[in-house]
């Protein structure tokens, strides 16, 4: 059974999480800022060449994968999260009940639990790890391209064949897995607070 002071601990640690990730991007990205500037600087331009057209063909490239990066580590959060929350928390719902593997397992601890529809942001991680992003290798390009069209300009095909993330979906997609935690964590806490009360008056009607 989940404490307060178990739901406590986890609130800190969705929070420092995210924090540290955010940091972590933000301080990779802002090296690839410096790269495109100075390329004479960084060996991989040293030995392959410090031509503009060619610097930025390899930085665009390192973006987009980096934009990719940002998604994937959001979304690994959110399942780790979830999972300690059902196995090692053991809150209402057990996995073991559950069907399909990684986040969807636990789709129906989120909509049951917190009302939470599964996220836009499920859908680009898919189409990033089962597809790279190519749209033509994306089993459901039409659910792909309605999620990218909800968020345009943040997600865009570029030339119509390759999903362009961009800086701002990925600080979304940071806030979206926190807030989606925290109010897990707050439902449940106030769930627990709704129990000890009604057990508190149980008790004070008893003969």
């Amino acid at each position: 059974m989940a404490t307060d002071l178990h739901l406590k601990f986890h609130e800190f640690w969705i929070k420092n999480n995210i924090s540290f990730l955010n940091r972590f991007w933000s301080t990779a990205r802002e090296a690839l800022d410096n790269a495109k500037m100075k390329p004479e600087e960084f060996e991989e331009f040293r030995n392959f060449g410090t031509e503009q057209s060619y610097v930025e063909s390899v930085i665009e490239n390192h973006l987009d994968n980096h934009a990719y990066s940002g998604v994937l580590l959001s979304y690994a959060n959110l399942e780790e999260f979830l999972i300690v929350l059902t196995q090692v928390l053991e809150v209402r719902i057990r996995p073991k009940e559950l069907r399909d593997g990684g986040v969807r397992r636990y789709k129906t601890f989120i909509h049951k639990v917190c009302r939470i529809s599964e996220q836009d942001l499920a859908s680009i991680r898919n189409a990033i790890v089962h597809a790279n992003g190519n749209a033509s290798l994306m089993g459901d390009r039409k659910k792909i391209e309605s999620v990218v069209n909800k968020h345009s300009p943040d997600l865009e095909f570029k030339h119509d064949i390759r999903l362009v993330v961009a800086d701002n979906f990925v600080m979304k997609s940071f806030q979206a897995t926190k807030d989606s935690a925290l109010s897990i964590l707050e439902l449940m806490i106030n769930s627990n607070m709704s129990l000890h009360s009604n057990g508190e008056s149980a008790g004070a009607s008893s003969p």
